[in-house]
Protein backbone atom coordinates (compact mmCIF):
# COMPACT_ATOMS: atom_id res chain seq x y z
CA UNK A 1 0.00 0.00 0.00
CA UNK A 2 1.41 3.45 -0.32
CA UNK A 3 3.91 2.55 -2.97
CA UNK A 4 3.82 4.74 -5.95
CA UNK A 5 3.81 2.90 -9.28
CA UNK A 6 7.03 2.52 -12.00
CA UNK A 7 7.35 3.26 -14.87
CA UNK A 8 7.76 0.37 -16.26
CA UNK A 9 4.52 -0.74 -14.59
CA UNK A 10 2.71 2.27 -16.17
CA UNK A 11 3.47 1.31 -19.13
CA UNK A 12 2.32 -2.56 -19.02
CA UNK A 13 -1.13 -0.98 -19.06
CA UNK A 14 -4.09 0.94 -17.62
CA UNK A 15 -5.92 -0.29 -14.38
CA UNK A 16 -9.48 -1.24 -15.55
CA UNK A 17 -11.94 -0.59 -12.59
CA UNK A 18 -15.39 -2.33 -12.75
CA UNK A 19 -18.07 -0.48 -11.12
CA UNK A 20 -16.94 2.64 -10.78
CA UNK A 21 -19.77 4.37 -9.87
CA UNK A 22 -19.88 2.83 -6.77
CA UNK A 23 -18.34 4.22 -3.58
CA UNK A 24 -15.22 1.96 -3.21
CA UNK A 25 -14.73 1.50 -6.80
CA UNK A 26 -14.61 5.59 -7.31
CA UNK A 27 -12.16 5.58 -4.39
CA UNK A 28 -10.27 2.76 -6.41
CA UNK A 29 -10.20 5.40 -9.44
CA UNK A 30 -8.97 8.07 -7.36
CA UNK A 31 -6.60 6.14 -5.44
CA UNK A 32 -4.93 4.71 -8.75
CA UNK A 33 -4.86 8.54 -10.23
CA UNK A 34 -3.10 9.49 -6.97
CA UNK A 35 -0.16 6.98 -7.75
CA UNK A 36 -0.54 8.20 -11.35
CA UNK A 37 -1.39 5.10 -12.82
CA UNK A 38 -3.55 5.27 -16.37
CA UNK A 39 -7.32 3.66 -15.08
CA UNK A 40 -10.16 2.82 -17.21
CA UNK A 41 -13.07 3.63 -15.16
CA UNK A 42 -15.71 1.74 -16.33
CA UNK A 43 -20.04 1.66 -15.40
CA UNK A 44 -23.05 -0.12 -17.22
CA UNK A 45 -23.51 3.13 -19.42
CA UNK A 46 -20.01 4.42 -19.58
CA UNK A 47 -21.16 7.79 -17.69
CA UNK A 48 -19.53 8.23 -14.17
CA UNK A 49 -21.08 9.90 -11.40
CA UNK A 50 -19.42 12.36 -8.80
CA UNK A 51 -15.32 11.40 -10.88
CA UNK A 52 -14.68 14.81 -12.33
CA UNK A 53 -11.54 13.45 -11.99
CA UNK A 54 -11.53 10.92 -14.57
CA UNK A 55 -10.13 12.86 -17.76
CA UNK A 56 -7.86 11.96 -20.93
CA UNK A 57 -5.44 11.18 -20.44
CA UNK A 58 -4.61 9.41 -17.77
CA UNK A 59 -8.37 8.25 -16.88
CA UNK A 60 -10.57 7.04 -19.33
CA UNK A 61 -14.75 6.19 -19.28
CA UNK A 62 -15.86 3.36 -20.66
CA UNK A 63 -18.73 0.85 -20.88
CA UNK A 64 -18.26 -2.59 -18.62
CA UNK A 65 -21.14 -4.27 -17.97
CA UNK A 66 -20.34 -7.09 -15.44
CA UNK A 67 -23.57 -9.02 -16.63
CA UNK A 68 -23.05 -8.64 -20.83
CA UNK A 69 -19.47 -10.62 -21.39
CA UNK A 70 -19.07 -8.80 -24.54
CA UNK A 71 -18.57 -5.46 -23.16
CA UNK A 72 -16.02 -7.03 -20.67
CA UNK A 73 -13.69 -8.14 -23.47
CA UNK A 74 -13.51 -5.20 -25.12
CA UNK A 75 -13.02 -3.21 -22.30
CA UNK A 76 -9.92 -5.36 -20.78
CA UNK A 77 -8.31 -6.08 -23.24
CA UNK A 78 -4.49 -4.72 -22.96
CA UNK A 79 -5.13 -3.72 -19.31
CA UNK A 80 -2.33 -4.77 -17.05
CA UNK A 81 -4.87 -5.28 -13.84
CA UNK A 82 -8.58 -5.67 -13.75
CA UNK A 83 -10.19 -4.25 -10.09
CA UNK A 84 -13.83 -5.66 -9.53
CA UNK A 85 -15.64 -3.59 -7.51
CA UNK A 86 -19.17 -4.12 -8.75
CA UNK A 87 -22.34 -5.15 -6.61
CA UNK A 88 -25.78 -5.90 -6.67
CA UNK A 89 -28.04 -2.61 -6.79
CA UNK A 90 -31.49 -1.59 -8.01
CA UNK A 91 -30.03 -0.85 -11.61
CA UNK A 92 -27.25 -2.51 -12.35
CA UNK A 93 -28.89 -5.90 -11.48
CA UNK A 94 -29.29 -8.89 -8.83
CA UNK A 95 -27.24 -10.48 -7.01
CA UNK A 96 -26.93 -13.25 -8.88
CA UNK A 97 -26.22 -11.63 -12.09
CA UNK A 98 -23.50 -9.46 -10.55
CA UNK A 99 -21.63 -10.92 -7.86
CA UNK A 100 -21.83 -14.35 -8.98
CA UNK A 101 -22.18 -14.41 -12.75
CA UNK A 102 -20.64 -10.74 -13.80
CA UNK A 103 -17.86 -12.09 -11.64
CA UNK A 104 -17.43 -15.25 -13.55
CA UNK A 105 -18.24 -13.27 -16.82
CA UNK A 106 -15.01 -10.87 -15.78
CA UNK A 107 -12.92 -13.67 -14.85
CA UNK A 108 -13.36 -15.53 -18.06
CA UNK A 109 -12.63 -11.95 -19.87
CA UNK A 110 -9.68 -11.37 -18.30
CA UNK A 111 -8.24 -14.79 -18.57
CA UNK A 112 -8.70 -14.91 -22.15
CA UNK A 113 -7.16 -11.02 -22.47
CA UNK A 114 -3.65 -12.43 -20.42
CA UNK A 115 -5.06 -10.12 -17.98
CA UNK A 116 -1.93 -10.60 -15.69
CA UNK A 117 -4.32 -9.87 -12.14
CA UNK A 118 -7.93 -9.87 -11.38
CA UNK A 119 -8.51 -8.62 -8.07
CA UNK A 120 -11.78 -9.16 -5.98
CA UNK A 121 -13.38 -6.77 -4.28
CA UNK A 122 -15.29 -9.57 -2.17
CA UNK A 123 -16.99 -8.92 1.38
CA UNK A 124 -15.57 -10.84 5.10
CA UNK A 125 -17.74 -13.40 6.69
CA UNK A 126 -18.58 -14.71 3.07
CA UNK A 127 -17.41 -18.22 3.58
CA UNK A 128 -19.31 -18.35 7.56
CA UNK A 129 -22.76 -18.76 6.98
CA UNK A 130 -23.25 -19.66 10.70
CA UNK A 131 -22.05 -15.89 11.48
CA UNK A 132 -24.54 -13.33 12.18
CA UNK A 133 -22.95 -10.99 9.20
CA UNK A 134 -23.65 -13.50 7.12
CA UNK A 135 -27.33 -14.44 7.90
CA UNK A 136 -27.94 -10.75 8.14
CA UNK A 137 -26.24 -9.58 4.50
CA UNK A 138 -27.86 -12.31 3.29
CA UNK A 139 -31.77 -11.58 3.23
CA UNK A 140 -30.80 -8.98 0.56
CA UNK A 141 -30.81 -10.56 -2.11
CA UNK A 142 -29.21 -13.67 -1.04
CA UNK A 143 -25.87 -11.98 -1.60
CA UNK A 144 -23.01 -13.62 0.65
CA UNK A 145 -24.26 -17.05 -1.13
CA UNK A 146 -23.90 -15.23 -4.57
CA UNK A 147 -20.19 -13.99 -3.73
CA UNK A 148 -19.11 -17.32 -2.36
CA UNK A 149 -20.61 -18.90 -5.26
CA UNK A 150 -19.02 -16.55 -7.45
CA UNK A 151 -15.49 -16.60 -5.63
CA UNK A 152 -15.42 -20.15 -5.64
CA UNK A 153 -15.81 -20.26 -9.81
CA UNK A 154 -13.14 -18.10 -10.26
CA UNK A 155 -10.72 -19.98 -8.41
CA UNK A 156 -11.99 -22.76 -10.56
CA UNK A 157 -11.36 -21.03 -13.25
CA UNK A 158 -8.06 -20.21 -12.54
CA UNK A 159 -6.95 -23.58 -11.48
CA UNK A 160 -8.25 -24.49 -15.12
CA UNK A 161 -5.61 -21.63 -16.79
CA UNK A 162 -2.66 -22.87 -14.33
CA UNK A 163 -3.48 -26.01 -15.39
CA UNK A 164 -3.03 -24.81 -19.14
CA UNK A 165 -0.02 -22.99 -18.55
CA UNK A 166 -1.46 -19.45 -18.23
CA UNK A 167 0.34 -17.36 -16.04
CA UNK A 168 -2.32 -15.28 -14.37
CA UNK A 169 -3.54 -14.76 -11.43
CA UNK A 170 -6.38 -13.56 -9.11
CA UNK A 171 -6.26 -12.04 -5.33
CA UNK A 172 -9.65 -12.31 -3.40
CA UNK A 173 -9.63 -9.35 -0.71
CA UNK A 174 -12.82 -9.28 2.00
CA UNK A 175 -13.24 -6.23 3.55
CA UNK A 176 -14.60 -6.13 7.22
CA UNK A 177 -16.99 -3.06 7.76
CA UNK A 178 -16.50 -0.39 5.41
CA UNK A 179 -16.28 3.56 6.66
CA UNK A 180 -16.24 6.45 4.37
CA UNK A 181 -13.29 7.69 6.87
CA UNK A 182 -10.10 8.81 5.42
CA UNK A 183 -7.54 6.00 5.15
CA UNK A 184 -5.18 5.15 7.86
CA UNK A 185 -2.67 3.49 6.06
CA UNK A 186 -1.07 0.01 5.73
CA UNK A 187 0.58 0.46 9.63
CA UNK A 188 -3.09 0.50 10.66
CA UNK A 189 -4.48 -2.85 8.96
CA UNK A 190 -4.31 -6.42 9.59
CA UNK A 191 -4.58 -9.28 7.13
CA UNK A 192 -5.72 -12.66 7.62
CA UNK A 193 -7.12 -15.77 6.18
CA UNK A 194 -10.16 -18.09 7.19
CA UNK A 195 -12.27 -15.84 7.67
CA UNK A 196 -12.50 -16.03 11.30
CA UNK A 197 -11.98 -12.50 11.95
CA UNK A 198 -13.21 -9.09 11.34
CA UNK A 199 -13.25 -5.31 11.68
CA UNK A 200 -13.91 -1.89 10.23
CA UNK A 201 -11.96 -0.67 7.52
CA UNK A 202 -11.98 2.70 5.51
CA UNK A 203 -12.75 2.11 1.77
CA UNK A 204 -9.68 4.62 0.73
CA UNK A 205 -7.64 1.57 2.75
CA UNK A 206 -9.78 -1.10 0.70
CA UNK A 207 -8.60 0.49 -2.49
CA UNK A 208 -5.13 0.94 -1.81
CA UNK A 209 -4.75 -2.55 -0.94
CA UNK A 210 -6.82 -3.79 -4.36
CA UNK A 211 -4.11 -1.45 -5.87
CA UNK A 212 -1.09 -3.00 -4.59
CA UNK A 213 -2.19 -6.38 -4.83
CA UNK A 214 -2.33 -6.20 -8.97
CA UNK A 215 1.33 -5.89 -8.81
CA UNK A 216 1.79 -8.14 -5.56
CA UNK A 217 3.52 -11.90 -6.56
CA UNK A 218 2.83 -12.76 -2.42
CA UNK A 219 -0.91 -11.87 -3.58
CA UNK A 220 -1.38 -14.44 -6.17
CA UNK A 221 -4.07 -16.44 -6.40
CA UNK A 222 -4.33 -15.74 -2.74
CA UNK A 223 -8.06 -14.87 -0.49
CA UNK A 224 -7.49 -12.72 1.98
CA UNK A 225 -9.25 -10.68 5.03
CA UNK A 226 -8.87 -7.21 5.93
CA UNK A 227 -9.48 -4.52 8.57
CA UNK A 228 -8.19 -2.17 11.13
CA UNK A 229 -5.70 -4.08 13.91
CA UNK A 230 -7.49 -2.35 16.42
CA UNK A 231 -11.01 -2.91 15.69
CA UNK A 232 -10.24 -7.03 15.27
CA UNK A 233 -12.83 -9.25 16.78
CA UNK A 234 -13.43 -13.26 16.36
CA UNK A 235 -16.32 -12.84 13.46
CA UNK A 236 -18.64 -14.77 16.35
CA UNK A 237 -18.37 -11.69 18.07
CA UNK A 238 -19.04 -9.58 15.47
CA UNK A 239 -21.87 -6.61 16.66
CA UNK A 240 -24.67 -5.64 14.89
CA UNK A 241 -22.96 -1.49 14.29
CA UNK A 242 -20.74 -3.81 12.30
CA UNK A 243 -23.24 -5.55 9.95
CA UNK A 244 -25.19 -2.80 9.84
CA UNK A 245 -21.84 -0.94 7.91
CA UNK A 246 -21.25 -3.53 5.89
CA UNK A 247 -25.52 -3.76 4.82
CA UNK A 248 -24.98 -0.18 3.84
CA UNK A 249 -22.21 -1.04 1.64
CA UNK A 250 -23.71 -4.25 -0.03
CA UNK A 251 -26.50 -2.80 -0.66
CA UNK A 252 -25.29 0.30 -2.30
CA UNK A 253 -22.88 -1.44 -4.49
CA UNK A 254 -19.08 -2.09 -3.35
Amino acid sequence: MGVACTAAAAAAGPIVVLGANGKTGRQCVLSALQRDERVVATSRTGVLRELDACAPPRCEARVGDVTRLETLRAVVSGARGVIFAASQSKEGGSARAVDNQGLVNTARACIDAGVQRLVVVSSGAVSRPDSSVYQFLNLFGNIMAEKIAGENQVRALYADAARSGGGVGYTIVRPGGLTEAAGRGAGAVELGQGDAVSGRISRADVAELSLAAVDSPSSRNATFECYYADTAKPLQAVGLSNVLGLTSAEREGS
